[in-house]
């Protein structure tokens, strides 16, 4: 009877984790056949994104990769298509063989439809297996249905399941480790012992993370267990069963280590500073979803003081993970606890997490474990009346409390020709921007294999090799700027690489400085290729056996502007002053602060060209730099005479080939001294220059051809694809003290009435100096239309105009032009 009871729970169980699975994770039910989870939480009124990157895109490849060597013709637990430097690579270690088998199995659902039925059972998957554990502890059934309901639903669980990370699926294999064990133990039960030991095998092929935590954990907790358990004496065979696949496991681990680990990037570990950067920070822990819920933390507190007393020692040993978890879980940001910083100096390979979160599934084992016992003791104090109505009361709480009710984003990757014309004309590409290889915005590329089979040179992995970067990436870079020379076009050939394709949708700030339009332009000017095929927002260029002798100068009306507060310095302090820009700057003072670098940075790579740099500095002792090589080689240099006032002093320099450029702002230490800006330009364009198409600008909209355009071109803000938001900006170009007009020329594609657009005036930074509404009315459908905003400069001052879009109707945007009044 006892044994139907828990079947029944169980079941009960699966279906409700369902049935929640399908709420916590829409609009995936909707969109299940044709897109992918990809962020954990939507912004704004946006759920269904095009084209959008994600560790989603790089699990789904991998999937698709093993069924592909399965029922395809890609051979099996191989890899032919990314980083095709040389021959294809030997992928058994990265296949996530318990993801990829049911994967393959479920593949006549498509390939969309079998990874999303994937992510929605992992929802009764994680709830049963803490259920069983729960209930071995409790013997309750609604302890351990609500455990199993809380597990299930964390957000540190959900977060990297919908990120499209294996530690999501894999959350649910911890669990059955200890469960297994304390059968083994306990009872002397060799399936146990095997199931422990099965579930630390799938746990090592999903999530080399979790498993390095339970590792750590199994040792504790087995002799914790034998110790309370009177120490009894257990047969050999449940201990073999679990330690050959535990064995196997971490010779899975090792596989992965020589194949991947060893001369990648990531072999030397993560520093502190990079494991900062991923740290929540102590106000994580103010934060309800980190302890997984009030109701969560709540119940498991309760747990923990008051829950069964023959379970004291197991009670101690969950509370210990769940502080163990939020601890961990903040990183190296706790003041007065150096417990991160010492475990990442002393402990083996600890150093190989960078994401300190992962430490949150300590906490939420932890809570969902001690909430078992809170549920326990909290019914066993009531009336069975009162209990009827309370035991569903606390489930209902349970649920409310801790899943994230939130919509989740989805990326939605359309088919299009350039895939067409790839798979027809391509045998090895490489797309563009070029990453060093272990940036998510590459999982692009890795979905667009799945429709094409064609290798890459690109690729998408944290343990990417070191002389991947070197060979590849490094040498090659320039062409995220369009900068396209012989050594470049003759090591495109010595690869293999006989098509390039642009991604105009793919283009963030640390790949260049300027909008794809500059680097769409830049490479149409090279010999070196020549287009093949677009359809916005992939272009398609063939390489060709011409070689480019010189480099196209191809120039950008975009200019570089840097804080110089923002930027690294090596002296100095922060003054804030709302007359400078961004409202503050850095100050040398003397006696105070000792020569150096006010200012030193970024780094940020420009195409060979001739520009003009501009320093607002003042005071005396100051030399300007502009250097390359990470500051090693000096390209120009000018010492500034002393002033007592803010001053634009210039400084021209040139490169003969793309590199990263570092601007410098020395300073002797002898009297007083003051940095607020960079802006860099090129030096071909007018100063100030007084008209930008939009296509050459900073933006986020469609591009349609379109003759009644200036330039031939329009950008097109959809109302179905658009965010409500800034979709054009730029130009960051220095404009003289004066009165101004800046004049919008754009078209509604029907009528309509209300908010439509945004005109603004900025610095770079976002302080906003004027701004207007435009109402639908202004701009009729049919002819460009003139809307204008009228603003005044105090000073000099490096400007944005960007443009905010706010209506449901359609937008064409031609272009912005400046005039003085």
């Amino acid at each position: 009877m006892r044994r139907r009871t828990g079947l029944g729970a169980a079941l009960v169980l699966a279906i409700l984790l369902l049935a929640i699975g399908l709420v916590v994770s829409r609009p995936l039910a909707v969109h299940w056949a044709d897109a992918l989870p990809v962020i954990p939480h939507a912004p704004g009124e946006r759920a269904v994104l095009t084209r959008a990157p994600g560790d989603s895109l790089q699990l789904y490849y991998e999937l698709w990769l093993f069924r592909d060597g399965l029922l395809g013709t890609t051979p099996l637990f191989w890899d032919p298509y990314q980083f095709r430097t040389d021959g294809p690579r030997w992928n058994l270690p990265q296949s996530f063989l318990p993801l990829a088998v049911p994967f393959a199995l479920l593949s006549p659902l498509g390939p969309h439809g079998a990874y999303n039925l994937l992510v929605l059972l992992s929802f009764p998957l994680a709830g049963l297996s803490a259920y069983i554990l729960v209930r071995r502890y409790t013997g309750h059934g609604l302890a351990a249905v609500a455990a199993g309901l809380a597990y299930a639903l964390v957000p540190a669980r959900l977060e990297p399941l919908f990120g499209g990370q294996p530690a999501g699926f894999a959350a649910a294999l911890p669990p059955l480790v200890l469960w297994g064990l304390d059968r083994a133990l306990l009872r002397g039960s060799l399936a146990g012992g095997a199931t422990a030991g099965a579930a630390v095998f799938a746990l090592a092929t999903l999530e080399p993370h979790y498993t390095y935590l339970v590792a750590a954990l199994v040792p504790a907790y087995v002799a914790l267990r034998w110790a309370t358990a009177g120490r009894p004496a257990v047969p050999p065979g449940p201990l073999v069963a679990f330690a050959l696949p535990a064995a196997a496991g971490a010779a899975w681990l090792w596989m992965l280590r020589q194949t991947f680990l060893l001369g990648s990037i990531a072999e030397a570990g993560r520093s502190l500073g990079e494991v900062r950067l991923h740290s929540p920070g102590p106000a994580a822990l103010l934060v309800p979803a980190t302890y997984g819920g009030a109701v969560l933390i709540g119940l498991a507190l309760l747990g923990l003081v008051a829950g069964a007393r023959d379970a004291r020692a197991l009670r101690l040993f969950y509370g210990a993970l769940l502080i163990a978890g939020l601890v961990l879980g903040v990183g190296p940001t706790l003041p007065g606890l150096p417990l991160y910083q010492a475990l990442h100096r002393w402990v083996p390979l600890f150093t190989l997490i960078r994401n300190p979160e992962k430490f949150r599934l300590l906490a939420s084992l932890g809570a969902a474990v001690l909430a078992g016992w809170g549920v326990g003791a909290l019914t066993a104090r009531l009336s069975p009346p009162v209990r009827r109505y309370a035991a569903p009361a606390l489930l209902v709480a349970t649920i409310a409390g801790t899943a994230p009710w939130h919509p989740i984003v989805l990326t939605r990757i359309p088919d299009s020709a350039v895939h067409a014309a790839i798979r027809a004309e391509a045998r090895r590409v490489l797309y563009l921007p070029l990453w060093p290889g272990d940036s998510a915005w590459s999982s692009i590329y890795l979905y667009t294999v799945t429709r094409t089979r064609v290798p890459m040179l690109n690729g998408y992995s944290p343990m990417v090799p070191r002389r991947y970067v070197a060979d590849v990436f490094a040498p090659l870079q320039g062409l995220n700027v369009g900068d396209l020379g012989l050594p470049e076009h003759a090591l495109l050939r010595r690869l293999g690489v006989t098509h390039v394709v642009l991604d105009r949708a793919l283009f963030p700030p640390q790949v260049s400085p300027f909008p794809t339009g500059y680097t769409l332009a830049h490479l149409r000017a090279t010999p070196g290729l020549v287009l093949e095929s677009a359809a916005d927002p992939l272009w398609l260029f063939r390489v060709t056996d011409r070689a480019p002798v010189d480099r196209p100068r191809v120039t950008s009306p975009v200019g570089l502007f840097f804080e110089a507060e923002a930027l690294p310095r090596e002296t100095g302090a922060v003054v804030d002053d709302p007359a400078v820009s961004g409202g503050r700057f850095v100050a040398g003072r003397p006696g105070i602060d000792r020569p150096g670098f006010l200012t030193f940075g970024p780094y940020r790579l420009l195409p060979a060209a001739a520009y003009q740099a501009v320093f607002r500095v003042r005071g005396s002792g100051l030399t300007l730099e502009v250097t390359v090589d990470q500051g090693r080689r000096v390209l120009a240099e000018r010492p500034v005479e002393p002033r007592a006032t803010w001053d634009e002093v210039e400084l021209p320099f040139e490169l003969d080939r793309a590199q990263p450029v570092e601007y410098r702002v020395r300073w002797n230490g002898r009297g007083e001294a003051a940095a607020d800006w960079v802006s860099v330009a090129f030096a071909a364009r007018p100063q100030p220059e007084w008209g930008f198409e939009v296509e050459d600008l900073p933006h986020r909209l469609g591009e349609r051809a379109d003759p009644a355009a200036s330039g031939g071109w329009a950008g097109y803000a959809d109302p179905v694809e658009s965010f409500r938001t800034d979709l054009v900006s730029g130009p960051a170009r220095l404009y003289p003290a004066g009165r101004y007009r800046v004049t919008l020329f754009a078209r509604a594609d029907r009528e309509t009435r209300g908010p439509l657009l945004r005109l603004a005036v900025t610095e770079p930074q976002g302080r906003l100096l004027a701004a207007r509404t435009v109402d639908g009315t202004e701009l009729r459908p049919g002819r460009y239309r003139e809307v204008g905003l009228d603003f005044v400069l105090p000073v000099p001052m490096v400007l944005e105009f960007p443009v905010g879009y706010l209506g449901d109707a359609g937008v064409f945007f031609d272009r912005l032009a400046v005039a003085p009044r």
